[in-house]
């Protein structure tokens, strides 16, 4: 019994920091995009900002990585099989990722990229049933709760981006949440696409290259590396001279290295809490990043709205549910595996059983 409880105990810590992390994290990042979206806004190209934030990114994360890994660090880092790995995940996070986000922005609008970017929980969670990375039992009432969890914060993403709904009291009247972009509907479409399935892809796979390279800072500076040099070829591609040449004043120069730091720890805590959780649990947060961004805005312009309030706490119900699921579940199996070591005992000693 005590062993039990302190299983559940240790159990409960061991969620409590990976979910306290990714919390934090959503909002960083949701504070870095609203800021991002005002310089886009001065006419700053958004592929080549996130070169230099990857820059960025990559340098700090390095040289924490060299410091806080020295000594425990595998020395495979640099072998062909983990390069070719980081440089694939380098790929799918920032060219496949960031980049083709930001170009379907042209084509679609951000509305369109919030509800897409978000439905990579979905992707996920079929590409873990399917490699069987994530259990489900449909008899089973934590695996239900799994499912449910998925549809309702879907749902609540659904409701923050297109239902605006009456205004709340004391909020003054504000622009349409419809963000219409100029250009062809079905390249954006592409674009988007590629997005989803590259990052539901980065999701699963980082979970089996942590497990044979478990030094995840390290990991995440290598594929950051690969990353910046991949977005530069993009960049290069699609941007042009004029656009590389804009003012850098101090503003410009104080977000590029806040974003690329927090971009770079970003990257990190989702590597270790994907080794640690899985990608299920961790893509069950990435609603957060809406909910957040609508109420920073909320609080810029001053106004809130009721389709954002009940699409928020439908997130957090369905966020809710999902770690409800997933902790029973794991509590299910610690149990199971006490008794499954006992039982031999009680096999062989059915008097002192009794």
């Amino acid at each position: 019994m005590n062993q039990m409880k302190s299983n559940k105990g240790g159990f409960c810590l061991e969620t409590a920091k990976p979910a306290l992390l990714l919390v934090s994290a959503a909002l960083f990042l949701a504070t870095l995009l609203t800021t991002f979206q005002l310089f886009v806004a001065r006419g700053i190209s958004a592929l080549v900002l996130i070169f230099y934030m990857e820059v960025v990114a990559t340098v700090t994360v390095s040289i924490l990585a060299f410091f806080l890994e020295k000594g425990k660090r595998p020395s495979s880092l640099f072998s062909f099989k983990i390069s070719s790995y980081a440089f694939l995940l380098g790929l799918l996070q920032i060219p496949l990722g960031q980049q083709m986000t930001a170009l379907s922005l042209k084509y679609l609008g951000a509305t369109y990229s919030s509800i897409a970017i978000n439905m990579q929980m979905v992707v996920v969670f079929l590409f873990a049933l399917a490699s069987r990375q994530e259990k489900f039992t449909m008899g089973s009432i934590y695996s239900q709760a799994k499912l449910l969890g998925l549809v309702v914060s879907v749902s609540g993403v659904m409701v923050i981006v297109l239902w605006q709904g009456p205004s709340l009291p004391r909020s003054p009247p504000s622009p349409s949440r419809a963000q219409p972009a100029d250009g062809d509907g079905r390249t954006g479409g592409v674009l988007l696409f590629t997005c989803v399935m590259a990052g539901a892809t980065w999701n699963i796979l980082v979970e089996r290259v942590t497990e044979m390279y478990p030094a995840e800072l390290s990991l995440t500076a290598l594929m950051n590396f690969w990353g910046t040099i991949q977005s530069a070829f993009v960049s290069a591609i699609f941007v042009s001279r004029a656009d590389w040449a804009f003012k850098w004043d101090g503003a410009l120069i104080v977000f590029v290295f806040l974003a690329g730091t927090i971009l770079g720890l970003f990257f990190y805590v989702q590597m270790w809490c994907i080794h640690k959780k899985g990608p299920v649990f961790v893509t069950s947060f990435s609603p957060l990043l809406v909910v957040f961004t609508h109420l920073l805005e909320a609080l810029i312009t001053r106004s809130a709205h009721l389709g954002s309030s009940i699409g928020a706490l439908l997130v957090i119900a369905g966020i809710y549910l999902i770690m409800w699921g997933k902790a029973k579940d794991r509590i299910h199996e610690d149990t199971m595996e006490i008794v499954s070591t006992k039982s031999p005992l009680l096999t062989d000693h059915p008097q002192e059983a009794c």
